[in-house]
């Protein structure tokens, strides 16, 4: 969180959210009974936390101590199984919705702009669209398990190339020029 300094952690524990303060010190946590199945956790440039909630399909906006600020449940069709989302520059927010195989662009009031993505292994389909990352240029990058590669795509959902050769990519992060991508067979 580059508003507050803090670090939080989402897991699937009994408090499914954990909040540190910049110095790494425990200073709570929320969520209980909140969530089917948390996944994703982005903060946004306010510093409010987001969840993907895998089970019950839906996108949550949080304030940073933990108050429901929204639910975003429908996007152009009933989001199945969301699992990472993220920010452009201008605020609007892309979606993995894994279980409809597409990625869904949304303004930063949630409002539907589009979608792309169906299921399969070819230019912009998706065996499971699992984690994304976006640069500075607003390139989003989509780790697509199952189909060993990652996936680019410009801000308006037009294919930019991809990278093939991953066992499993699972989490994506772009930072400082570099794109970060988690394997999860290697």
């Amino acid at each position: 969180d580059r508003v507050h300094g803090a670090i939080y952690v989402l897991h699937r524990g009994g408090i499914p959210l954990l909040r540190f303060d910049a110095k790494h010190k425990y200073v709570g946590g929320w969520g209980a009974g909140a969530f089917k199945v948390p996944h994703g956790l982005r903060i946004d440039s306010a510093g409010n936390v987001w969840i993907t909630d895998n089970g019950a399909s839906t996108v949550q906006q949080f304030s940073p101590d933990g108050k429901l600020l929204r639910t975003i449940s429908e996007a152009n069709g009933t989001f199945k199984a969301p699992d990472d989302l993220v920010f452009a520059s201008n605020g609007d927010i892309y979606v993995a919705d894994t279980g409809n195989a597409r990625i869904v662009h949304l303004r930063p009031d949630g409002s539907y702009v589009s979608q792309w993505g169906r299921k399969g292994t070819g230019q912009s389909e998706f065996a499971t669209a699992h984690g994304l990352a976006i640069d500075q240029q607003n390139r989003i990058y989509v780790a697509d398990r199952n189909n060993n590669r990652v996936q680019v795509f410009t801000a308006d959902g037009k294919s930019a190339g991809e990278w093939k050769g991953f066992g499993n990519p699972f989490g994506l992060l772009a930072w400082n020029g570099k794109l970060l991508v988690s394997e999860g067979e290697a």
